[in-house]
């Protein structure tokens, strides 16, 4: 079924809100890679218009607010209807982050470990030094007196 311009309209708007609300990232991107604009310039990108060929993006330079227009086509080729656009908007993106040399992966929230991942990190820590020296497990040292006074009188006495 052939979109309508009634569709047409309804999802050029809700394209361009989406990007321009949840795609900041990867509307700077485009400029980044495809015109060569520096990252404080392309951060400040907006979709205005989107069409079956191409992407309407406007920026704003930092020292002195002008706008300026960039058109860039969409890719690979053009679109044969506007509902292609997600396809076309996320090929556009992935071979920006490749041409940008960037990961697709974003870590946006970092949890510490806990008592329990501490203690491992501990013990691999402790074992990493442990049998780094010979030394380190000769007679008298640290490490044989610990590990025979803890270990070896409860396996003994058990």
């Amino acid at each position: 079924m052939a979109e309508t311009p009634i569709d047409d309209a309804a999802l050029k708007a809700r394209v361009m809100a989406h990007m321009n609300k949840d795609h900041k990232k990867s509307l700077s991107h485009y400029l980044q890679h495809y015109s060569k604009l520096p990252p404080a310039t392309a951060d400040t990108a907006e979709l205005v218009d989107i069409s079956l060929s191409r992407i309407t993006l406007t920026t704003r330079s930092s020292p002195t607010g002008a706008t300026t227009t960039v058109y860039l086509p969409i890719r690979p080729s053009p679109m044969q209807k506007l509902s292609e656009s997600r396809e076309r908007l996320v090929y556009m993106a992935n071979e920006c982050l490749a041409g940008l040399g960037l990961s697709p992966y974003v870590v946006k929230t970092y949890t510490p470990p806990g008592i329990v991942g501490v203690a491992i990190i501990v013990g691999v820590l402790a074992g990493l030094w442990t049998f780094s020296d010979k030394r380190n497990l000769a007679e008298g040292s640290f490490a044989r007196v610990f590990v025979t006074s803890r270990f070896t009188s409860e396996w003994m006495d058990g």
